[in-house]
């Protein structure tokens, strides 16, 4: 059985009472349970054998680098050195500046649609108080790039579990956080994070301005900032699709949220959406909701998914966009709500189609990208699957897509167990694979969820989204949303 709780959009730490009723046709109640439960095991499935129990994360230390060099008097009396290093490398509260890394102006080249970040942190002589950021316009003698094209955003600590052993945790800096105001305290390094957009019309040239820190309780600095604009304007590689890998942007607008509160979601997720765009993901992957919520008349309810299409078309994505609603027909994996366990051919197939209909003409008739429908998620994978059901029906989900006249998406690791769907998304590359897809004329994708869930290094990542997928000749790349 599917429960739904309308919970709020944020919900508090604390302890919660959940009471279930069961209630006959003459709304006499006929059996009732409870359960008190901590907000951490507020999640998708609960075992009601399974004794509750917390359990308390130990928190490993982050580096503390040595001193590199001995401060000078002018350092002492402005409170703070600066210096800055690779975006692609971590800055801690305890790392300390090496002498090659100080700086006293920043110089970078950029293409024309480009974004490009310029990094630096402050490690702090005494306590600062609050610091500000700000930048002026950058100018040249052919053009200006105004300072709203420059978004200002200090890094954050977030508690991390991957690469640590079980029960700990460690605070990485892993946020970046919008705006330029922070509180900075003696010994405890601080990194701002500025990101430079070119737009594709700014004229060739070197630009000038420069970067202001103001502390409470120090000298205020100013550093200049120089960027020399190519003539170059970078475009998406033809033929790769790149995206995140079912993203729940639009979800609660499944829910019977206020029209205030309905209006305050899809523009955060609009906002989410540019971002993708803006770094250079080529489409989307949404996730549906859960469970199938359904209108007054019985309909399924498919605000969440209509919403998402119109954000995709109006900022401007083109290219077919993936939907995966495999809980909404009752085929995802056994300890998810919406699982397999509850799947019926009869019902389920013709709900299958019934969706892929709706949404297809819904994308058709308001001039939305094309839909590609994802029925089940790793369907090859024996561990998870349930008497062998995902399996055995997956055929029948492409071949209800293909007959509403929609194109299928499977993920999972062996191409070729099922055959038939347009697209593939692989979690493992064999070149064999790829070549037999294209031979067939199919789409051949790849995900790699280290990205997300298992590596610490952004390097890996530039590496996967950039040379590794050039590399390989795949038609896309994919991690599963970002965890």
């Amino acid at each position: 059985m599917n429960v739904v709780f309308d919970f709020p959009y944020e919900i508090p730490g604390a302890a919660y009472k959940i009471n279930i009723s069961i209630y006959n046709p003459e709304s006499r109640v006929i059996a009732e349970c409870s359960r008190t439960i901590e907000r951490s095991e507020l999640k998708s499935s609960l075992d009601s054998q399974a004794p509750l129990k917390s359990v308390a994360l130990k928190e490993l230390a982050t580096p503390v680098e040595p001193e590199h060099f001995e401060t000078t008097l002018k350092d002492k009396s402005r409170g703070f050195v600066l210096f800055s290093r690779s975006p692609l490398a971590y800055v801690f509260p305890g790392s300390r500046p090496e002498k090659r890394e100080c700086i006293g102006q920043f110089s970078l080249t950029v293409c024309r649609n480009e974004f490009e970040p310029v990094t630096f942190s402050i490690y702090p002589l005494r306590d600062l108080g609050e610091v500000r950021v700000k930048v002026d316009d950058l100018k040249s003698a052919r053009g200006i790039i105004p300072r709203e094209k420059i978004k200002v955003a200090h890094v954050e600590l977030v508690e991390d579990t991957i690469d640590c052993p079980e029960g700990s945790f460690r605070n990485m800096p892993r946020l970046i956080r919008p705006g330029g105001k922070v509180v900075v305290l003696r010994g405890m390094t601080q990194r701002f994070w500025l990101t430079l957009r070119v737009d594709r019309d700014v004229a060739p040239g070197t630009y000038s301005g420069r970067v202001t820190v103001s502390p409470e309780n120090g000298m205020e600095v100013h550093i200049p900032l120089n960027v020399e604009v190519t003539p170059i304007v970078l475009e998406d590689i033809p033929g790769v699709d790149y995206s995140m890998l079912m993203t729940y942007e639009f979800t609660e607008l499944a829910m019977p949220w206020s029209e205030n509160n309905r209006n305050k979601i899809y523009n955060a997720a609009c906002r989410i959406f540019r971002d993708y765009k803006d770094h250079g993901m080529t489409t989307i992957c949404i996730h549906s909701p859960f469970v199938l919520i359904k209108k007054e008349d019985g309909s399924p309810r498919l605000d969440d998914i209509f919403a998402a299409l119109r954000a995709a078309r109006d900022t401007g994505f083109t290219r077919p966009v993936i939907w995966y609603m495999g809980h909404l027909i009752q085929t995802s994996k056994p300890k998810h709500p919406g699982n397999i366990t509850g799947f019926d051919a009869d019902f389920h197939l013709t709900l299958l189609e019934e969706l892929v209909k709706r949404v297809t003409k819904y994308s058709r008739e308001n001039g939305c990208p094309e839909v590609i429908f994802l029925p089940i998620d790793e369907a090859d994978d024996s561990y998870q699957d349930y008497r062998e059901m995902r399996k055995r029906i997956t055929p029948f989900l492409v071949k209800a897509i293909a007959e509403a006249g929609g194109k299928s998406m499977l993920t999972g690791s062996d191409y070729g167990k099922f055959s038939k769907e347009d697209y593939f998304c692989s979690c493992k590359f064999r070149p064999g694979d790829l070549e037999k897809a294209h031979s067939y004329g199919k789409t051949y994708w790849l995900y790699n969820n280290a990205v997300a869930t298992r590596c610490r290094n952004p390097a890996y990542a530039r590496f996967i989204y950039g040379y590794y997928t050039w590399q390989t000749g795949v038609d896309g790349m994919s991690t599963w949303t970002f965890q």
